[in-house]
């Protein structure tokens, strides 16, 4: 859980640049972006709580699907 941001670490950042969707839980695209190195952070603290999907894609396919909870302050 988090109530302000998440790292994102990944062995595919050193190999090329990830794009980023964050959908909340009821399917709402709340955010995107390009990740551009490793350990770069998402803030997250003005969505409300609850649950989101983070959706990393590298070249338009799909590399892996994170479940994040966000908390309230």
């Amino acid at each position: 859980p988090t109530s302000e941001s998440i790292t994102i670490q990944s062995e595919e950042l050193l190999k090329e640049k990830l794009n980023y969707i964050l959908v909340s839980g009821d399917g709402k695209l709340v955010k995107r972006g390009r990740l551009t190195q490793n350990g770069q952070q998402i803030n997250m603290s003005r969505f409300g709580g609850g649950l989101y999907f983070l959706a990393l894609y590298a070249n338009k396919q799909f590399v892996q699907t994170f479940r994040i909870i966000r908390t309230k302050n």
